[in-house]
């Protein structure tokens, strides 16, 4: 199968063999694609090593789960630094992790997109984090509802919540019949819910209940972005 010239973002790249890379790349129809980059670190004038957060039309071949790179056209390279570069790290670990090889995630990508610009522009680091979680999450089925409890009741803001993790996922209650996670007021719930994060009480409980669901899906895997974002801020 030839795929000819689709939109994407290096997530990861990595040296193969003498002179190549495995890449994988993110794209709106295909998702996260992996591809051998023949000849990509070696001394020929038309090599062009690749490296995450450049944006490129992709052309490539194969039927199997790693593909063969035939064409890289970058047209954008963000420029990002600081805290914002380990971040958008964050995204691509994620990503890289998370999706499943060729399940296409046209809004996620847009998402995608969106966050690597705010990055770039050094907006407010803790709601562009949260939203992104919580759209991946959602993406591959391991969301939970902001807006009503296990029951299908609807939060209400003066009653607290409990995050109990159950069969297939985890769950809002009002009243555990288990052990919890963590508890939680309606009220933060209900932010988290309409997007409101102007309450720092709201930014460190969405990251607690983020990384609660996001540790679960990940089942143990290490992300090297999470260690060098603690690295990165004041004690």
């Amino acid at each position: 199968m030839r795929i000819e010239s689709v939109e994407g973002f290096v997530l990861h790249a990595r040296d193969y063999r003498d002179t190549s890379q495995l890449v994988d790349i993110f794209t709106a129809p295909y998702g996260r694609v992996r591809l051998v980059a023949r000849g990509s670190r070696s001394h020929k004038k038309n090599a062009f090593r690749l490296s995450p957060f450049t944006q490129a039309n992709f052309s490539w071949t194969g039927r199997g789960e790693l593909k063969t790179l035939t064409q890289f056209d970058p047209h954008n390279s963000l420029s990002l630094e600081g805290e914002y570069l380990i971040c958008a790290f964050y995204l691509n670990e994620l990503l890289w992790h998370l999706l499943q090889p060729e399940d296409s995630h046209p809004m996620l990508y847009s998402q995608y997109l969106n966050t690597l610009q705010a990055l770039k522009n050094k907006e407010a680091l803790e709601p562009l984090l949260r939203r992104f979680e919580l759209d991946l999450l959602n993406e591959v089925g391991y969301g939970i509802s902001f807006e009503m409890d296990i029951l299908g009741a609807a939060i209400a803001p003066e009653e607290v919540y409990f995050l109990l993790p159950e069969q297939g996922g985890w769950s809002l209650v009002s009243e555990p019949s288990a052990p919890a996670a963590s508890v939680v007021s309606g009220q933060v719930i209900l932010n988290i819910a309409h997007n409101k994060y102007d309450n720092p009480v709201t930014q460190k409980t969405c990251k607690m209940i983020n990384r609660t669901l996001l540790d679960a899906v990940l089942e143990g895997k290490k992300l090297n972005s999470r260690e060098l974002i603690n690295q990165a801020r004041p004690r």
